[in-house]
């Protein structure tokens, strides 16, 4: 089950998410279904880097206190996450600053992640002045060379930020997966 969360803290500020799954035929073996597998960012201890700003309220975003954040980067428009609950729930977070303060998620389960990975488009508008991000999170074993090569600007392997006119590019297809069959990639659309 996946779920939906923004959070806009300017009244004068509005804000269009969209989240899903990036989408998959495969099933993977349940041994390497861990955490640390799907998402090796976690197999290291939290930095201070790893931390939310004080504008981003996790529990605003449907994400459970206990959870544990790791940077996935950022670029020119915004900052992003991606959060692990002891009940293996997985979030993408999105937070666009300077002045739009806006922040959105996706969550789903640990399976539905190493199935159908997430997705998110985060969109602000003020005063006619719109700002706009979509992003994409991977399980690990992922191959995203064939998505783009141009829009993995963030610290994250299995992470891909994209601004509208590069994801209107994008056409659904399959990425290799190491050990299982393709990962069958659909792009949000508009």
């Amino acid at each position: 089950m996946f779920n939906l969360r923004i959070a806009a803290s300017m009244a004068a500020c509005s804000a269009l998410v969209f989240a899903g799954v990036a989408g998959s035929v495969s099933a993977s073996n349940d041994s390497t279904m861990t955490p640390e597998n799907l998402l090796p960012m976690f197999q290291s201890a939290a930095s201070t880097n790893d931390a939310f700003p004080a504008e981003v309220k996790p529990e605003e975003l449907g994400i459970a206190a206990q959870a544990e954040s790791r940077s996935l980067g950022s670029d020119s428009v915004a900052r992003y996450w991606v959060t692990l609950s002891e009940r293996s729930q997985v979030c993408l977070v999105m937070y666009i600053p300077g002045g739009y303060e806006v922040a959105g998620s996706t969550c789903g389960t640990l399976t539905d992640f190493n199935q159908k990975g997430l997705k998110l488009k985060l969109r602000s508008n003020i005063d006619g002045n719109i700002v706009s991000r979509v992003a994409y999170l991977f399980p690990s074993d992922v191959e995203l060379t064939s998505l783009t090569a141009d829009s993995r600007g963030t610290e994250s392997e299995n992470f891909v930020a994209l601004t509208p006119e590069q994801n209107a590019d994008l056409t659904p297809r399959d990425l290799a997966r190491s050990g299982h069959s393709d990962f069958v990639f659909y792009p949000i659309g508009e």
